[in-house]
């Protein structure tokens, strides 16, 4: 087995030990860039790894200190790192920005220890500003043009919220539910560690419902008749096919208690392939 494979077969691994929607989004990416996305998902894998199952925050902070120098040195050097071989191998690397590597290592090293969002609107950001560098580097990676973010506003704030919302479910001794609005846990008589306990599921349920049905989760902007065209194209049709997903879990959510949540996550059947394959059709249609 050659070691390309392996390097692989690692980065596969890594993106389905956090993020299962990836293993049918990838599906319907474009073959040209299907390595390229493999790769970039597995290094934002670890990335919420370290946002979330390292409960030593001086220990996240040295790691992606790390990340932040190896993703640098660009090909300068040999890796030992299977992530940044795979990056490098299947020309990722080459399409990284260095501002978008700087803006989601920043973010993510903001996360580590940021206060809570006292409400809404600094909630809302605190999602868009999570989702942004994620979309950056996805339309990236794949040549789109920048100007399609313009359009997806909707997409990236609902990418930063399943994002913290993966980081909550991936601490084992840290801080959980941090990013919940405090004027929302006052409103619902909670507190962060009330969020998995059966005697509190009803007000966590209500409090979650009450995120999800924040305008900015749930306009599909990009969906609309409206859209400028030319965003409807193949090479970033897996983006909208992920998106699908997310919203699709989201939904799930917003009618099961937070407890449930990780079920919720990894629950992919024949309704989520449909719903991907006909937004893989939308956006595969030339006009």
């Amino acid at each position: 087995m050659s070691e390309a494979h392996n390097d692989k077969l690692f980065c596969r691994e890594q993106v389905l030990r956090t993020d299962p929607a990836f293993r049918m989004s990838h599906l319907f990416a474009q073959k040209a860039f299907q390595d390229r996305l493999l790769a970039l998902y597995a290094f934002f894998s670890i990335i919420e790894q370290v946002c979330g199952a390292m409960s030593d925050e001086s220990v996240a902070e040295r790691t992606l200190a790390w990340w932040r120098m190896e993703m640098q040195a660009g090909g300068a050097s040999p890796s030992s790192h299977p992530v940044v071989t795979e990056l490098r191998r299947s020309g990722a690397a080459d399409k990284i920005p260095i501002n978008l590597l700087k803006s989601l290592l920043d973010e993510a090293a903001y996360r580590i220890d940021a206060h809570a969002p006292a409400g809404e609107s600094e909630f809302e950001q605190l999602c868009l500003r999570t989702g942004l560098p994620l979309v950056e580097l996805e339309l990236a990676v794949c040549g789109a043009d920048e100007t399609d973010l313009a359009l997806l506003q909707g997409l990236t704030a609902r990418r930063g919220l399943m994002q913290l919302i993966r980081e909550s479910l991936a601490q084992n001794a840290g801080r959980g539910f941090w990013w919940l609005p405090l004027d929302l846990l006052a409103r619902h008589g909670l507190a962060r560690a009330d969020m998995f306990t059966g005697e509190a599921a009803d007000q966590a349920k209500l409090l979650m419902a009450d995120i999800l049905a924040m305008e900015c989760f749930w306009k599909p902007a990009y969906m609309t008749k409206k859209t400028d065209i030319s965003i409807k194209k193949q090479r970033n049709r897996h983006l909208f096919v992920y998106d699908v997903l997310n919203e699709r879990k989201l939904q799930s959510m917003n009618s099961s208690s937070p407890f449930k949540y990780p079920e919720e996550l990894t629950k992919l059947g024949i309704g989520d392939l449909l719903a991907c394959w006909k937004t893989a059709r939308r956006f595969s249609l030339s006009k």
